[in-house]
């Protein structure tokens, strides 16, 4: 896709907002808290795309151009929404490893407070835990999660359990106490908990498809969190935790953008924002994210040394890593499966002159063939989204991912290279 664009058109698709039945195509199977990292679909070769530390709001659920833009941090950081200061309004933080940058303001400069909490690669939740109007962190390790009430460095004040391992994990105010909680979504069901203790579920509903990407807010201000989920730049609005078809169906933005929910002006009512992509300088198309043994100082890395323009380590929050016995150069085989714990690897951008023979070369390395059945191969191909934006992940493919959850072993940091 081109560089972003310096003013606040963010798409101009008129908004339907009705009680509308949806056909939902395959898209993403994540979503952490407020942000929706996403498996995107398998798009033709077009020119490598970053994250750019540009930002652009709107306040309504409706098409049309943001609202405002600001600039905040740094194009590769990891970026949280959250209330941290309690005055009603949601702002904007970035991750550095375990260090954390609030800024109480949506406007551009330095950060107005910072603090360090949990380990480098922990998948991190934002939520109001004890309701007192500040949204703070709690950090996830499997099913087990420790959750902060304060915006400090130090331990966590509440330790508990919930769901399993590999679930995938949404946080809001489900029943309108002011409280945020957990819910738990296996394919297109979610287990909705009301308090922060191990247990069973409170509630249980579906909604859309197994690999919807799902954003989480309170849509129409009634003090409720419910799901949107999202199509390309559509978006499918639910303002109650049932089963049935959405209320209010709009487009904002571009297909490729990370998108966010937040109360951006106060009015109690959740909205989007995009986070707007860049090309990729030196570099002929999607860049090339590899996780396991093609990594640098790894058993096969003499597949792509000399071969890249520019690598940079990334982290892909929407998915987890695995590993099982197999593999004849280590004895292990790495598998990138949907989950949050993350996935940390290289990012390889490789250019115009060996672009399309880079691209094939990894394609028969990890055997894969486009349009060939997903049962007859171990990896699929896909365009993901990761800290450093767009990138082709070799994830494997629905039989293997079964296979190693039900044989093999959860790598928690994510990172193939200290195993």
């Amino acid at each position: 896709m081109p560089a972003a664009s310096a003013t606040n058109q963010v798409g101009t698709v008129a908004a339907t907002s009705s009680a509308t039945q949806v056909a939902y195509p395959a898209a993403s199977a994540s979503a952490t808290g407020r942000s929706a990292p996403a498996l995107l679909p398998n798009l033709p070769l077009a020119p490598a795309v970053r994250a750019t530390n540009q930002y652009f709001f709107k306040n309504s659920l409706t098409s049309g151009v943001a609202d405002f833009s600001i600039y905040y941090g740094n194009p590769g950081d990891t970026v949280l929404v959250g209330d941290w200061n309690g005055d009603g309004r949601d702002t904007l933080a970035v991750r550095r490893a375990n260090q954390y940058y609030v800024k109480n303001s949506l406007a551009s400069g330095i950060a107005d407070h910072e603090f360090t909490y949990g380990n480098p690669n922990d998948s991190v939740l934002v939520g109001d835990w004890d309701g007192d109007g500040v949204d703070t962190l709690a950090v996830r390790r499997g099913n087990q999660y420790f959750v902060k009430n304060d915006l400090k460095t130090g331990v966590a004040d509440q330790v508990f359990v919930y769901g399993n391992p590999g679930d995938t994990v949404l946080v809001g105010d489900w029943n309108g106490d002011g409280r945020d909680t957990l819910a738990v979504r296996r394919a297109n069901k979610y287990y909705v908990k009301n308090n922060l203790e191990t247990g069973i579920a409170d509630h249980e509903f579906t909604y859309g498809n197994p690999n919807d990407s799902v954003l989480v807010g309170d849509w129409d201000g009634d003090g409720v969190d419910t799901l949107a989920v999202r199509r390309g730049n559509q978006y499918f609005v639910k303002n109650d935790l049932k089963t049935g078809i959405a209320e209010t169906v709009f487009a904002y933005g571009i297909n490729i953008d990370a998108v966010y929910a937040g109360d951006w002006n106060g009015d109690g009512r959740d909205t989007l924002m995009v986070r707007r992509m860049e090309a990729e300088p030196e570099s002929a198309g999607i860049p090339v994210m590899v996780y396991g043994t093609l990594r640098t100082g790894q058993e096969a890395d003499f597949v792509v040394n000399g071969t890249y323009t520019s690598k940079r380590v990334a982290r892909a929050p929407w998915a987890e890593l695995w590993v099982t016995n197999g593999n004849p150069l280590r004895g292990v085989w790495p598998w990138a499966v949907p989950g949050n714990h993350g996935l940390v690897g290289e990012v390889l951008t490789f250019g115009p002159a060996n672009y399309n023979q880079m691209i094939r070369k990894l394609d028969r390395w990890e055997g894969f063939v486009p349009g060939r059945s997903l049962n007859r191969m171990n990896y699929t191909r896909e365009i993901v989204d990761t800290n450093l934006g767009p990138a082709y992940v070799y994830v494997a493919t629905p039989w293997r991912q079964a296979q190693a959850r039900a044989h093999g072993v959860l790598l928690p940091d994510g990172d193939f290279t200290r195993y």
